[in-house]
């Protein structure tokens, strides 16, 4: 067996923890013995947790502008309705695809460990970057039924350029949010460099409860010019 129902009982917590986070609650998880996945994945959730509210004292302390970017910044990667969908996946491929589990739950840990890394680092690179990705959009495929791709055609030469940390989550998250992407209407996210910028392109297959993309985007862009002194382009042709 896998997967106990103790394991089960652990992620039913996860997800309890997550309606609590939305209502402004940020009581930590108890955290259970043992370096398993999941249990790394409490402890990773645990230290976001507390720092969201560190960063929130801080705010309402000093009113610095680079804390209240940093604490929407690991809001939005802490994103509850994420977590909570993805602990649903989990306990369905537990009971239906054990094997696939174990995978599932490595990549899960793998996101939120990354995502714990992050959060004091202004910029990483961008091979960080697409690996973090890979196992992002790896659990999206599992939900969705593997119908989403990611094609990146960057030279080697410029893997080593800086951005801020968790850039291509929130695109790829904002790609995913927007669209409908089913077996029939399959989505495929387009990495490349066009004149100096990185790009990052996506078909528009928009969902008929629709609603328009901009505070992600926004938070985003806010980012880019308080680290890099530029903000994000974002083109929009329906045509394409």
């Amino acid at each position: 067996v896998l997967f106990s129902k103790q394991m089960v009982y652990l992620i039913r917590k996860l997800q309890s923890s997550m309606k609590r986070l939305e209502n402004g609650n940020y009581e930590l998880i108890e955290e259970t013995v043992g370096n398993d996945e999941l249990g790394s994945l409490v402890k990773s959730y645990n230290h976001m947790v507390g720092k969201m509210e560190a960063l929130l004292e801080e705010i309402y302390q000093a009113g610095v502008r680079q804390k209240n970017a940093q604490f929407l910044a690991l809001r939005t990667q802490i994103n509850p309705h994420f977590l909570f969908n993805s602990l649903n996946t989990l306990i369905a491929e537990i009971e239906y695809n054990p094997g696939n589990a174990v995978h599932f739950t490595k990549h899960l840990s793998s996101v939120y460990r990354y995502v714990l890394q992050c959060q004091d680092k202004t910029l990483v690179t961008l091979t960080e970057e697409l690996e973090f990705l890979q196992s992002y959009l790896f659990l999206h495929k599992v939900r969705l039924g593997d119908c989403i791709s990611c094609n990146c055609c960057i030279a080697s030469g410029y893997t080593s350029c800086m951005l801020p940390p968790l850039t291509l989550q929130l695109l790829a998250e904002n790609v995913i949010n927007h669209n409908s992407i089913t077996l029939s209407k399959p989505m495929k996210i387009d990495i490349r460099l066009e004149e100096g910028y990185l790009a990052v392109s996506n078909p528009i297959q928009p969902k008929k409860s629709h609603e328009s993309p901009g505070v992600g985007l926004k938070n985003l862009s806010n980012r880019c010019q308080l680290m890099l002194g530029k903000e994000i382009i974002v083109h929009n042709d329906e045509k394409v």
